[in-house]
């Protein structure tokens, strides 16, 4: 796997070997402006050789070309902007001014020009009113929310977060970060891993941005075009700043300073509150005008948290969280009696965020018809400490500290007045380290309490080391690009073919229980120093994996008249995992699944949409437009289920567990730990009780037919301007998902053993002596269909969900100045697991249920308003 590196800056160095062959130049698939029509005299004839020169007014860059012996011109300017003044000139005829700006779901600008020989004063064709309301979509049926960085800076949040910014659009709901799963979002009640971010049309792994450096963000929840891909969800399009003709920067400095919050929890840990220093700007310009442009971008943040855990908890906060406060201070005795009462490692009274981006851009406008765009990106995160529960000591963080970036190399290129070609590579590489603060067992130890107010709460308290570390992972990526676009005849149809290839490799150590975990089943246990189990994750090894996905795609958007727009076409998409481990005949032979083979599929996926706009007068935005579409989308296969598998395939050294319960567990000497983690048990105590005695290897597998998570989608939306600054919208949505992944425990002897009618009749799989009476402890052998083995666990893809969403919107703006857009969403959605694959039953854990969706979010309210006070002042 040490190759990889090499051979994908191989494969990098020969795909720009090929553009260049070709001449071609790039701009990022999905962002390019192309200008197109025909020049016509007062007669109607094709006039050749006409002179066209489109200049962005967002930019000022201008290009030229002349038209063909049809009258035929095509300019492409691979930022975008949707905004552009047109100058057409002709010798012996009077020249033409032409405005062309976007009017809705185009995704091309077709602006036809008449010159006439007559003397005429010149004039502007104009779009009415000062701008047009925020655009919806740019392809037929997509639905989307433009967020231009200048509103994110105005509100009161992080505009660097992007997983926060998606949360600006309807339907959209923020997912917090897990001690095993980052911060994300949902769209319409799906798992945030069926979503993608991209940048610059490239998938982007990193969760923070310089706002300075960023020209625009999208976040699509509908679409139908075929170009877009990898993803079942929604999808965070961004695209980065480049330089223009003048000369241009911006800095920020923001201070939150927790001292000026109005809050009356201000001063307590679990008030949240924070301190945050941020810094953050861009500058860029012409190096050669109209040719050569560069811009930089860069932020820092130094946050402070107040950090919530059991020493910070007042005791009204632990009634708030189930626990007695007298039961609390005699956990803390007890800890200093044992000699854990953190002493050893730093005490922590906050929490530390560092983080730092970069993104470094050059265009070269090589001629009129070719563009050369070279990217850079850097990010770097240290929290110190983190993943500290509400009720437990600081010594049980963790420090987590990544490192990443890329560079892109984009080229655009226009042959003739039909053919445009963009092409797109992207080479990335990140690490990630997680360390705990001391090197230790968990300990958690029950508390039943009884609380002021009558309840009884039940939870645990929790101490030693971080259960899921120490973990290490490497990240390498390469995504190769290619997309061809014909623009026959009067440009009436853009049809496009293209391909793509991702190629990811990870090298891991991520095992979690690492140093084991103890648990004790009363407070008294754990002054008796009498643990209930003890488990522990042995012989983990260091892991790979790579994966390939692949695409195809085939597709026209197609105008057959001005107010009607359709696109549709199939994608052809294949995924492959590699490096399977060895076959074990004996797993194949017990529970009939391969471990030396992985997954491996293509899928065929069909998409249609449409546009439809009321008639409007010349220069006018359409009053009403209807849009909407059904099509498939799937998700990728992540690298990271290979190297789950790897890492327990059952082979002797392979991940084992050990699990003690009873009799059998080693006594802890919580000193002797601290000062020598070599005496942390390996085995479990000899004792006569052998079905308290588990150190079996776990395997993980794939179900026969694993496929990647897949979703159907339908939409219908109408759009209603009213007046020019504002508009109405509606909009429904199904989604349909497929293939969604989960897990099974195939060692798992799922005939129950006996019924506990006081609890509703839940079935327990485990005879009654295999149940340590004095703690209710379960050894794990005795849920084990086979008693050498333990978790065998199979990744399925047989879970499904359902979500209906409608969303009624309201947005635009005053002529003072005043940008306002309010959104009500009403959801539902089901699913057969919540996340992470865990059925939801209550008995048979690898029975599937339907059930409500954690993500689900059944009213969500959105309003977003700036106003420029200056105007008032």
């Amino acid at each position: 796997m040490k190759a990889f590196p090499r051979l994908a800056l191989r494969a990098l160095i020969a795909a720009l070997g090929l553009g260049l062959a070709r001449e071609p130049a790039f701009a990022q698939t999905g962002n390019a402006d192309i200008l197109t029509g025909v020049v016509r005299d007062s007669a109607g004839k094709p006039i050749a050789e006409a002179v066209v020169e489109a200049t962005s007014l967002e930019s000022g860059i201008s290009r030229s070309t002349k038209t063909d012996s049809r009258g035929r011109y095509t300019i492409v300017f691979p930022d975008g902007g949707g905004q552009y003044r047109v100058q057409v000139r002709y010798i012996g005829m009077q020249p033409r001014l032409v405005m062309v700006i976007r009017k809705a779901d185009e995704d091309r600008l077709v602006m036809d020009v008449t010159l006439s020989t007559s003397p005429a004063r010149l004039a502007d064709i104009n779009v009415r009113g000062a701008r047009a309301p925020p655009a919806e979509g740019v392809t037929p049926g997509e639905l989307a929310r433009m967020l231009p960085p200048e509103l994110l800076r105005r509100l009161p949040l992080d505009a660097s977060d992007l997983n926060l910014i998606a949360t600006l659009a309807p339907g959209v709901s923020a997912v917090d970060a897990t001690d095993s799963t980052a911060a994300g979002f949902s769209v319409a009640g799906q798992r945030p891993t069926a979503n993608a971010v991209a940048l610059d049309g490239l998938l982007f792994s990193g969760g923070n941005l310089p706002s300075e450096g960023l020209r625009s963000v999208r976040v699509i929840t509908n679409t139908f075009d075929v170009s877009r891909g990898q993803f079942s969800g929604g999808l965070l399009s961004t695209t980065t700043r480049s330089g223009t003709n003048s000369t241009q920067g911006s800095w920020f400095y923001g201070l939150r300073d927790r001292g000026l919050e109005v809050d009356a929890d201000t001063a307590a840990a679990f008030g949240r509150g924070y301190t945050q220093h941020q810094l953050s700007g861009g500058m860029g310009g012409a190096l050669v005008r109209n040719h050569l442009f560069a811009y930089i971008s860069g932020q820092g943040r130094l946050r402070s948290d107040d950090l919530a855990s059991l020493l910070a908890a007042s005791p009204p906060t632990l009634e708030r969280l189930g626990a007695e406060p007298d039961s609390v201070a005699r956990f803390l005795r007890l800890l200093d009696a044992k000699g854990l009462d953190g002493a050893t490692i730093r005490r922590y009274d906050s929490r530390a965020t560092d983080d730092g981006t970069t993104l470094a851009r050059i265009d070269w406008i090589v001629s009129s018809s070719q563009t050369l765009t070279l990217r850079g990106d850097w990010r770097k995160n240290r929290q110190d400490p983190t993943r500290i529960s509400a009720l437990a000591l600081e010594q049980t963080g963790e420090i987590v500290q990544s490192e990443g970036g890329g560079g892109l190399v984009a080229l655009t290129s226009r042959f003739g007045t039909s053919v445009v070609n963009e092409a797109k590579a992207y080479l990335s590489g990140s690490s990630r380290e997680r360390r705990g603060l001391a090197v230790l067992p968990q300990g958690q130890v029950q508390l039943a309490s009884v609380l002021n107010d009558g309840r009884e709460g039940v939870t645990s308290l929790i101490f030693g080391g971080a259960a899921r570390a120490p973990q290490n992972q490497d990240d390498h990526g390469l995504e190769l690009s290619d997309e061809f676009s014909w623009l026959p005849g009067g440009g009436g149809h853009r049809i496009k073919l293209g391909g793509l290839l991702s190629l990811a490799s990870t090298r891991r150590d991520a095992t979690p229980n690492r140093f084991g975990t103890y648990t004790y089943a009363s407070l008294a246990d754990f002054a008796a120093n009498q643990p209930a189990s003890f488990t522990r994750t042995m012989a983990a090894p260091e892991v790979e994996g790579s994966s390939a996905n692949s695409a195809l795609w085939l597709g026209d958007t197609w105008r057959p008249s001005r107010q009607l727009q359709l696109t549709y076409g199939v994608r052809a998409e294949g995924s492959l995992l590699r490096g399977a481990p060895a076959y074990q005949p004996d797993v194949d032979q017990l529970f009939g699944r391969r471990t030396d083979r992985f997954p491996a599929e293509t899928h065929v996926s069909p998409r249609l949409g449409f546009s439809w706009t009321a008639a409007s007068g010349e220069g006018r935005l359409p009053r009403t437009v209807i849009r909407g579409g059904v099509g498939e989308f799937r998700s990728p296969l992540a690298v990271s289920l290979g190297s789950s598998a790897r890492a327990a395939s059952g082979a002797p050294g392979g991940e084992g567990q050990l699990f003690c319960v009873g009799a059998a567990v080693p006594p802890p000497d919580w000193s002797q730990f601290a000062s020598n983690p070599g005496s942390i048990p390996s085995a479990c105590t000899d004792t006569l009780v052998p079905a308290g005695i588990t150190r079996a290897p776990s395997v993980t597998v794939f179900a026969p037919g694993f496929a990647a998570p897949r979703s159907v989608r339908s939409a219908l939306g109408i759009q209603r301007r009213i007046g020019d600054l504002s508009s109405l919208s509606l909009d429904l949505s199904y989604v349909w998902g497929l293939s969604q992944s989960g897990f099974s425990d195939l060692n798992l002897a799922t005939t129950p053993r006996f019924i506990l009618r006081d609890e509703g009749g839940r079935p327990v799989y485990v005879a009654p002596e295999a149940i340590q009476s004095a703690t209710g402890a379960v050894g794990l052998i005795g849920s084990r269909r086979y008693q050498s083995y333990g978790q065998v666990l199979s990744l399925d893809s047989d879970l499904r969900s359902r979500a209906f969403q409608i969303t009624l919107g309201a947005s635009g703006f005053s002529r003072k100045g005043m940008v306002y857009q309010a959104s009500y969403t009403y959801s539902r959605a089901r699913d057969q697991s919540s996340g992470d694959g865990w059925a939801v039953t209550g008995g048979n854990p690898n029975q599937r249920e339907w059930a409500r969706s954690e993500f689900e979010r059944r009213h969500q309210f959105l309003l977003n308003l700036t106003y420029p006070v200056t105007r008032v002042l």
